[in-house]
């Protein structure tokens, strides 16, 4: 029997090789996108955060009701609470992200009827990527979020 000198094939050495070489290559781009997935749920995250505080603001005005704010750390949600009525609106907050007191309290958050804070101050938001601060300002009840 002759031996066969010349194969044209490759050795299961090298096809490993490319396909880990693929794997790597397909799983980089994947990796990029569920970091780019996950900013743009905390930024979807605070636009809303923005938009029901505006109309906590807006139902405790028009309804000339006080309305509280509440953050719920167990159940990661938060609830708009008129005062003599049931819960207005209650949402939920994306995995990861945290509410922490900095010179307000979570419970703090009171828009009296003419749609003004209660009171004044910041809260922390942690999110996975990096922290925001929410503040509240005295008088109008204006307030803005912004990174830390």
């Amino acid at each position: 029997m002759a031996a066969v000198l010349n194969e044209k094939g490759h050795t299961m050495v090298e096809m490993l090789i490319v396909l880990g070489m693929l794997v790597i290559f397909t799983a980089w781009p994947i990796h990029s996108l569920y970091t780019f997935y996950q900013e743009k749920e905390i930024q979807r995250f605070l636009y809303t955060l923005e938009e029901d505080l505006l109309f906590a603001q807006q139902y405790a005005y028009s309804h000339e009701e006080v309305t509280h704010f509440l953050f719920d750390s167990n159940s990661q949600s938060y609830h708009i609470k008129p005062f003599h009525s049931p819960a207005a609106a209650s949402k939920q907050m994306p995995p990861g992200v945290y509410i922490e007191s900095a010179s307000l309290k979570e419970s703090d958050i009171v828009f009296t009827a003419a749609g003004n804070i209660r009171r004044p101050g910041t809260l922390t938001i942690d999110t996975p990527n990096r922290r925001y601060k929410l503040v509240f300002l005295l008088g109008s009840g204006r307030f803005y979020i912004e990174p830390i």
